[in-house]
């Protein structure tokens, strides 16, 4: 899921291959989507007596996470780079975890 959510596509050295993200990211995150959704419907149903029908998918949790990368190629129709250690969007954020390539 993180292949087709795009999530490998920026994570990686920037002139290497893709690389996965170090943690299952996509399975906690439909956790996460699916806890928010069980709440909503519970209120839902409290206000108006009607059940609802939750579905959650991996994969559009992934998409859910990808926001800010996706919105670049929606609008846009850039492809955002790999940032290595930087964060593209939030300047002056530098990570300051030592680089083990040098």
């Amino acid at each position: 899921m993180q292949a087709f959510g795009g999530m490998m596509a920026i994570t990686g050295e920037p002139t290497g291959p893709s690389a996965k993200v170090g943690a299952p990211i996509p399975d906690p995150a439909a956790a996460l989507f699916l806890a928010m959704s069980v709440t909503s419907a519970l209120l839902r149903c409290e206000k108006t007596g009607c059940g609802a029908r939750l579905d959650i998918s991996l994969y559009d949790s992934v998409l859910g996470l990808m926001a800010n990368q996706s919105m670049n190629w929606l609008l846009a129709g850039a492809d955002t780079p790999r940032p290595e250690l930087d964060h593209p969007v939030l300047t002056p954020y530098v990570n300051t975890a030592p680089r083990t390539d040098r």
